[in-house]
């Protein structure tokens, strides 16, 4: 389920899983320094078109800049491994800036970012030598 993968030769390693969100198979990277799972707004908008997404009050940080306009939506299922998560409010993103970096190195694109708060809240464990990411609680 955990797909470990390099950007370049100097040991950079990227984590990435497949999650269902709604009826698709989405590509997610784990990011373990990322406080909040994000998602990203044209992914969503394309897999989930009559999703209602919010500008978000709050102001985000991260992913190369300290004032990224964020977003909100409450998306009606995603699964994640052996996660079952119905009615999850999350942070929509532009992460445009992300997938264009992994298609210039011919890397797949990625729908969102898997953050702690789905990791310590569903108390994640990731097995690099086995490749797995397991969650003790099973959905909320």
């Amino acid at each position: 389920m955990l797909e470990i993968f390099s950007l370049d030769d100097d040991n950079n390693f990227h984590l990435k899983v497949t999650a269902v969100l709604g009826e698709y198979q989405i590509k997610m990277i784990v990011d373990t320094g990322a406080s909040r799972t994000v998602f990203d707004k044209n992914s969503i908008s394309l897999l989930l078109p009559n999703i209602e997404i919010t500008l978000s009050d709050q102001v985000s940080s991260g992913l190369g800049t300290n004032s990224m306009v964020s977003h909100l939506a409450l998306l009606p299922m995603l699964s994640i491994g052996n996660l079952n998560l119905n009615d999850y409010e999350t942070v929509i993103l532009d992460l445009e800036n992300v997938n264009s970096v992994y298609r210039g190195l011919g890397f797949e694109e990625v729908a969102g970012v898997l953050g702690c708060d789905i990791l310590l809240k569903y108390g994640a464990v990731i097995n690099f030598n086995e490749k797995s990411l397991v969650f003790s609680t099973f959905s909320n």
